[in-house]
């Protein structure tokens, strides 16, 4: 992977440079942040919204201006799916909160792409810390994804109901499958049967790794430039998580489209920094200034408008009301 970074930031590929600039990267050196989360995307999107030809052309080709155009193509695609994601997770919460605390969740909508269900189902597998499937349905067929936690295999809960299914497959963390409309009702009442045999209380409960505990003191130019000297990061190679405890919260806000992200100003022994906790902008309604919060967090190098300083990107929080 390391070297794969390198030889990227020297291509020759005019299907990938523009690619890099209609994505907003102009220069390297290249991470692993900007390939999972910036350029894998934007290719990912013709698939899941268009044709995947789309990117494979733009793969291909040694014409420039063809390059700049399927660059351009892909980037409104991904527009349009970050759209599609948004609106149909906005519809899916609310119907697997009227579930309550059923130990698989299911939701299926009219209108659903079904290229992007699957993204709704592990953003809300997340959430919930439930096995979640999300489909789209017609009036005759309704077609899914589906993501498990743990050590549960979605396959073979799937497969209890295989008298109904059309068709299915996956792996025991993911999978996809296509029924009756008709049959959802049975379908849930199925997979429900089959989580109370399999699936435990303490299967339901998240559990968080990290590294180490540290204090915020320990956090500088230092430390960062230590950690870095591990990456590339990614599967198999996750960055180093830390605790660190009893955190006041200095300032708050949401970020972001509709303030899907946290911001927060943090402080301890005068000491302040800045975090981020990409979809957590649900905290905004339940943390206040002056509380104390411990988290599970990345330190990280913040680069913006040519200036750099250290953020915490929060991956988990825990809060205790200020006085």
């Amino acid at each position: 992977m390391k070297w794969g970074l390198f030889v990227l930031q020297k291509t020759r590929w005019i299907g990938l440079k523009k690619l890099l600039e209609a994505a907003g990267i102009n220069a390297g050196p290249y991470d692993t942040y900007q390939i999972g989360f910036i350029i894998a995307p934007r290719i990912n999107a013709a698939g899941r919204i268009d044709s995947a030809d789309i990117a494979l052309k733009l793969l291909l080709t040694d014409d420039a201006a063809e390059a700049e155009l399927l660059a351009d193509k892909l980037d409104e695609l991904n527009r349009q799916r970050q759209a599609h994601t948004e609106r149909i997770l906005s519809e899916a919460r609310e119907q697997v909160l009227a579930l309550g605390d059923k130990k698989i969740l299911l939701a299926a909508g009219e209108g659903w792409h079904r290229g992007i269900v699957g993204l709704v189902a592990g953003k809300l597998t997340e959430e919930f810390y439930r096995p979640v499937l999300v489909m789209e349905k017609t009036a005759t067929e309704a077609v899914g994804s589906a993501r498990s936690i743990g050590n549960f295999n979605i396959v073979e809960a799937i497969s209890a109901s295989s008298e109904i299914l059309v068709k299915y497959g996956g792996h025991p963390q993911a999978a996809g499958f296509t029924l009756k409309s008709e049959h959802i009702e049975l379908f849930h009442k199925n997979l429900l049967e089959y989580a109370e045999q399999t699936l435990t209380e303490e299967d339901l409960s998240p559990t968080l790794h990290y590294d180490a505990e540290i204090e915020l003191k320990d956090i500088n130019d230092s430390l960062l430039a230590l950690l870095e000297k591990f990456a590339p990061f990614g599967q198999g190679n996750p960055r180093p998580r830390f605790k660190i405890k009893e955190l006041r919260i200095k300032n708050i806000r949401a970020i972001g489209n509709e303030g899907k992200h946290l911001r927060l100003g943090l402080e301890s022994e005068n000491q302040i920094i800045g975090s981020v906790g990409f979809n957590l902008g649900f905290w905004t309604q339940k943390l206040r200034e002056g509380d104390s919060i411990d988290l599970i967090c990345e330190p990280q190098f913040n680069e913006w408008n040519g200036s750099r300083s250290i953020q915490l990107k929060i991956t988990d929080l825990r809060h205790e009301t200020g006085n």
